[in-house]
């Protein structure tokens, strides 16, 4: 069973991770999650390593990831055995996908920085503006 010192409740780990108690238990339903021990008043006792593989996940589905693939992800890797070839060409394939958000992101930057210069550019030339006007009225 997990050490109580190292564990936390439903809520707690609703908290820390952002996510309800409700989605918590579909996790672990679907395999995301381990079994959870419980306490032996039934309430479930969630691991610190729970904690960080929640907050993984939902990365993960934020980078394009399903559920299902990452469930499958973590039977695998908590199993020990070898990928499939369809998992490392599933895996190969997100990877791709997000090297092309990080770049998209990057132009997505590129063009903000640009719009800040120009509104910059135009900022100082209407103050320069105002200000010749005013030596003029003086």
């Amino acid at each position: 069973m997990t050490d109580i010192a190292t564990s936390v409740r439903s809520g707690e780990m609703a908290e820390l991770t952002a996510v309800s108690a409700d989605t918590l238990r579909y996790y672990e339903r679907i395999g995301i999650l381990a079994r959870i021990p419980r306490t032996t008043s039934g309430y479930r006792l969630y691991s610190r390593d729970a904690v960080v593989r929640v907050r993984v996940v939902r990365g993960a589905l934020q980078m394009g990831f399903t559920l299902a693939e990452l469930a499958t992800i973590f039977r695998v890797c908590d199993s020990d055995d070898v990928p499939s070839q369809s998992m490392l060409d599933m895996t190969r394939e997100k990877l791709r996908s997000i090297e092309g958000q990080i770049e998209e992101l990057r132009r997505t930057e590129r063009y903000m920085r640009q719009i800040l210069r120009e509104w910059r550019l135009r900022a100082k030339q209407r103050l320069q503006q105002r200000e010749g006007c005013r030596a003029i009225y003086s």
